[in-house]
């Protein structure tokens, strides 16, 4: 699925990279959620071993993987395709604890009382950009 990238300034040799496995799963998934995307990654991380013994690799935490999105966002690499509903997103949904926003059950998920889902999608046209190798760079300088 994912490529391995060469030891390079601090990559793990062979280590798998997460801004490449998130471009990789929504090629194969056109429109699907962050947390299905979090999740195929810790369950690819946990198949791997590390490079001086046998032990699995750690994923990185949700709110770190959530930095991620955020610069892809930025970065008009991803966009917001559908809400819960089904319904076309115009607008940028809320940020932080909003009183009023509801809260979702998913039976299929086995999740309760998480927050409403918001679909993403690679753009058109960004599959081969090359700030998909790094990100933060890109973004920042």
């Amino acid at each position: 699925m994912t490529q391995r990238q060469p030891n390079v300034g601090g990559w793990s040799p062979g280590r798998l990279q997460l801004s490449l496995f998130i471009r990789d799963f929504l090629m194969e998934n056109p429109v699907t959620w962050a947390y299905a995307i979090y999740n195929g990654y810790r369950q690819a991380m946990k198949e791997e071993t590390t490079h001086r013994g046998k032990r699995k690799r750690k994923a990185i935490s949700y709110a770190a993987f959530s930095n991620y999105m955020y610069m892809f966002r930025r970065l008009d690499m991803v966009e917001y395709v559908l809400d819960e509903k089904g319904e076309q997103i115009t607008e940028d949904p809320a940020r932080g604890n909003v009183p009023d926003e509801p809260w979702v059950d998913d039976e299929d998920a086995g999740t309760r009382g998480g927050a409403k889902r918001t679909m993403i999608r690679i753009v058109a046209g960004k599959e081969s950009d090359p700030a998909w190798s790094n990100p933060r760079r890109a973004l920042y300088g």
